[in-house]
């Protein structure tokens, strides 16, 4: 696997020993394109695949933009080592948006301009809602580690099970059975955390949970006493948390400071971030689509090749869509024969209507956003004593 940054060439020398059979669905049809000479399924691959990936490598949103990163290394490495596209070799360029959906936007046509096979990344609605546009206009296949609200192409397609589907599945198996009262916090400026917000609250007062109060706050704000203390004045049962980044364990850290004993709950954007608020953090229940613990041969795949390829990453969310990503795209390719894009991006299709094996389980695709969008199983995750644990899993509702 050859690695490009702008401005710099890195070498990158992965010694992993891993089957991909499982990523392949075990599906007679998956096997048979696998030819035994070790070529690529139609011949036609070419010896060298370009593939580019867009993320957060520096700003306030690093974190994602290394998990992400972290996640499509692993997933070539496993790829490459299954043979599944041959002697053929992934050639991955890295560009930087600085975690900002104007240098995300800027960048852009220079990485249109490269032609790679497909785009992966970014793991931040904003970024990736400044930039599927160009994609789609290019009719070049993007492949993105988070949610696109209101977005429309054929060449665009989410590789993270959506917020709104775990927080459903959160709900239903889990708050609903435990708890009469709720309040909701939310980050009120992003795409995807307002999305959830809406449906959400609808969807606990449908489960027979009542609102106590709900309160929306900027994504950046860390500052959140005087959240905390409105929010628990209602005294309800549970309070959950819609938001990511610092702001997750920082909500959490105000609301034990504020004196709340009840349960929190939150969304995937605490994955990663949660470890922050310490042992303010304990009993923390939040969603994710893979966590320690987790069962199943795919799971164990992942967990083994992460930890070989990134020693001294543990992987979280945006790790775990880029890994899937490079699964799904290595399939399409397997199935195309080529890298041309018609030809690739119809092969995703292919792929997307029979699902894959990615990290966590069985990803299938589905939903009505316009594009076509990843389910994986739920899991959800608690923070206890400095670390996470899986508690169970439930399958994501579709739609």
């Amino acid at each position: 696997m050859r690695i490009i940054k702008r401005r710099s060439v890195v070498a990158l020398a992965l010694g992993v020993s891993l089957a991909l059979g499982a990523a392949a669905c075990g599906s007679d049809e998956s096997t048979s394109e696998q030819p035994a000479n070790g070529q690529s399924a139609s011949g036609g691959l070419p010896a060298t695949i370009p593939l580019a990936l867009l993320q957060d490598g520096t700003g306030p949103l690093a974190f994602y933009g290394t998990q992400l990163t972290a996640g499509v290394k692993a997933g070539i490495q496993a790829v490459e080592d299954s043979g599944i596209l041959g002697d053929s070799k992934f050639e991955l360029s890295i560009t930087d948006s600085a975690s900002a959906a104007t240098t995300a936007r800027t960048e852009f046509p220079k990485i249109l301009a490269a032609k790679p096979a497909a785009v992966i990344g970014p793991a931040i609605s904003n970024e990736a809602l400044a930039t599927a546009p160009l994609a789609e206009a290019a009719k070049i296949p993007y492949l993105v580690g988070t949610e696109m609200p209101g977005q429309e192409g054929d060449y665009l397609y989410s590789l993270t099970t959506p917020q709104t589907a775990q927080l459903k599945a959160l709900v239903s198996s889990v708050i609903a059975k435990e708890h009469g009262t709720i309040s909701v916090i939310y980050a009120n400026d992003n795409a995807t955390t307002s999305e959830n917000e809406k449906v959400i609250v609808p969807y606990l007062a449908e489960a027979g949970i009542k609102i106590v109060d709900k309160v929306g706050v900027a994504l950046a704000t860390t500052e959140l006493a005087a959240v905390a203390t409105k929010v628990i004045d209602g005294n309800p049962d549970a309070i959950l948390l819609i938001s990511g980044g610092p702001q997750m364990p920082a909500a959490v850290k105000a609301l034990r400071l504020a004196g709340y004993q009840g349960r929190l709950y939150g969304t995937g954007g605490a994955d990663g971030t949660i470890d922050s608020a310490e042992s303010y953090a304990d009993g923390f229940v939040y969603t994710a689509e893979w966590a320690p613990g987790l069962t199943g041969e795919s799971s164990q795949v992942f967990e083994k090749t992460f930890t070989a390829v990134n020693p001294d990453v543990s992987p979280h969310y945006p790790a775990v869509d880029g890994y899937n990503a490079v699964l799904f795209l290595a399939q399409a390719l397997a199935k195309a024969g080529t890298t041309d894009h018609e030809a690739l991006n119809e092969a995703l299709g292919s792929v997307a209507d029979e699902g894959f094996d990615g990290a966590g389980g069985k990803v299938e695709f589905g939903g009505d956003d316009g594009y076509r969008h990843a389910y994986g199983p739920v899991v959800f995750a608690e923070f206890h004593e400095g670390a996470v644990r899986t508690l169970d899993t439930a399958p994501a509702p579709i739609g």
